[in-house]
């Protein structure tokens, strides 16, 4: 699911890069399968990666306070009356000074 490991990512202003904004590889897992199931409970993750689930918890919280994930909703436009709905994928990938990145596959 990861391409590569993330050793730092790069913010807009590399002087106010925090520590908070440094990924790497198990980071980038646990975005990934989020990305695939939102709700996947923190002992699936746990199980999945093979760490404890302290340890997604920790990571999860550093990731959420630190800004690099957000929990949001997403409703179906349908449901909420819209006639139309469109659907863009939008792929970005974040590369770091040192040729490392994380994004999705």
């Amino acid at each position: 699911m990861v391409k590569n490991i993330v050793k730092n990512l790069n913010s807009h202003n590399s002087e106010t890069a925090s520590s908070s904004k440094k990924l790497d590889r198990l980071d980038c897992e646990l975005i990934g399968l989020l990305q695939t199931d939102g709700r996947m409970p923190n002992n699936a993750i746990a199980q999945k990666l093979g760490i404890s689930e302290y340890t997604v918890r920790r990571r999860m919280k550093r990731l959420i306070d630190g800004g690099v994930i957000r929990i949001v909703a997403v409703a179906n436009p349908i449901d909420l009356g819209f006639e139309i709905a469109g659907n863009l994928k939008i792929y970005r990938l974040f590369y770091l000074k040192s040729g490392n990145a994380c994004g999705a596959t």
